[in-house]
């Protein structure tokens, strides 16, 4: 199941202001962002540095001054650190 392939549609059910308010946005881009930060925590949670460097790479491409990209990069080392703790 690749959540990037998935065709998407308006949905006006609300879930986030933010998203209500910028109905003009391109939902496919946004899909694909939003499918791109969650694998950017996935791969924080797994510890995975491959998966997170290219995924950053990704985003930072498609949305430079998305602030939640800077935030979870900011708080990545500490946030592996936690993951890999959790594994022990």
């Amino acid at each position: 199941y690749d959540a990037f392939d998935q065709e998407v549609q308006e949905d006006f059910f609300a879930v986030s202001l933010p998203d209500l308010v910028v109905l003009d946005s391109n939902l496919v881009t946004a899909r694909h962002e939003n499918c791109l930060l969650m694998r950017l925590l996935a791969a924080i949670g797994l510890n995975d540095q491959d998966l997170y460097q290219s995924t950053l790479q990704q985003l930072s491409q498609l949305s430079p001054s998305n602030f939640k990209v800077h935030l979870y990069h900011e708080l990545s080392p500490v946030l592996m650190q936690i993951a890999a703790a959790q594994k022990l």
